[in-house]
């Protein structure tokens, strides 16, 4: 169920963006395998406030984008660019957690039932396939600055 809604949310028009909130459904069958239930459900909870952030950040983005850069006071030039640079921020972060989610769901499935890693490996999959939705959705850089500084190459290079 949930993945027909992420690969509705991806066939949308660009014009009118939106990703789902992420939900897994958990039997409660599943609660006995607390592994499993609390790696889904912590793992559903910050997927979903990533989600939330990221369509907050865009929406905020969108009134810059019919904005002429050179025509903004230095203010709106710093909010713009301050945007644009907290938002590949965000994105810095939740590629980190993509590499410490991986960590943890290898820990979890060590120590769940065999029921417990079905549902993880199904979990996981639905995790990184909203994390796709959300990069083909959303992007990872607003786009907004002129200039823009890759957090790769840093302020000097």
């Amino acid at each position: 169920m949930a993945f027909c809604l992420l690969a509705a949310a991806c066939g949308q028009q660009q014009e009118k963006v939106s990703v789902p909130p992420l939900k897994i459904d958990l039997p409660v069958s599943y609660k006995s395998d607390t592994v499993a239930y609390n790696f889904i459900s912590s793992e559903t909870e910050t997927w979903n406030t990533f989600g939330k952030q990221v369509r907050s950040m865009h929406k905020q983005g969108e009134k810059y984008r019919k904005q002429d850069f050179e025509k903004l006071s230095p203010r709106k030039e710093l909010a713009l660019v301050t945007l644009d640079y907290e938002y590949a921020l965000l994105w810095t972060g939740i590629d980190q957690h993509v590499a410490l989610m991986l960590e943890l769901w290898q820990q979890a499935m060590g120590k769940a039932s065999d029921q417990g890693q079905d549902k993880l490996i199904e979990a996981q999959h639905l995790f990184l396939a909203y994390y796709a939705d959300l990069e083909k959705a959303y992007g990872k850089d607003l786009k907004l600055d002129k200039n823009p500084i890759t957090l790769d190459k840093g302020l000097f290079e």
